[in-house]
């Protein structure tokens, strides 16, 4: 049951809304749980295939989505293998190691999977102006009214600007609130759910 509710509070959220704006959008929404459900069938011992096909789908359809999902990716991958091999009392930097090294050649064999999609995309990317003329500047941190905009995201559909939008409801805000009640449970989810 919770997993059903899971699954509606993120298919539905505003964030998922947005996607009938811009249609484009959802390829990540859709493949992103399917990504970290075959990271977790490989941390399991099983097969890699639902997450090389996945990957690869993602990075066929979209290479600025597939950029972004591997910055959540590596950051998702270090904590779940560290609490995985922590749980098997086998946690090292060897162990650690070998995980990267795997992980890291899965995703190469993705890309280069998807390499007839990526390479046209990568030099048309490297042909617009945008890119090559002007040089932006990307400050550290947001000003405050991104923040701001950020923790208001949580309760409506709302636009926390630089072309963000976010909008998880209510039911997911009052679960985010309930994760943090009690210090003692739920330490490795908060730390997932931070990350």
């Amino acid at each position: 049951a919770i997993t059903v509710l899971g699954a509606l509070l993120y298919a539905l959220c505003g964030a998922a809304l947005t996607g009938v704006r811009w249609s484009s959008g959802l390829h990540a929404l859709v493949l992103f749980p399917v990504i970290l459900a075959g990271a977790e069938r490989i941390l399991a011992g099983k097969k890699p295939w639902v997450f090389v096909a996945s990957l690869s789908l993602l990075a066929i359809v979209s290479y600025y989505f597939t950029y972004m999902v591997l910055v959540l990716l590596v950051l998702y991958l270090a904590l779940r293998v560290c609490m995985v091999e922590r749980d098997r009392g086998n946690l090292s930097l060897k162990v650690f190691l070998a995980w990267t090294g795997r992980f890291a050649g899965l995703v190469v064999l993705c890309l280069l999977v998807a390499g007839f999609a990526l390479v046209p995309a990568a030099f048309g990317l490297m042909g617009m102006d945008r890119l090559v003329d002007s040089a932006t500047e990307v400050p550290l941190l947001y000003g405050v009214d991104y923040y701001r905009n950020f923790l208001l995201g949580f309760l409506s559909i709302h636009e926390v600007g630089s072309d963000t939008y976010q909008g998880f409801g209510g039911m997911a805000f009052f679960a985010c609130m309930l994760l943090f009640v009690r210090r003692d449970k739920n330490r490795e989810l908060r730390a997932v759910f931070v990350v």
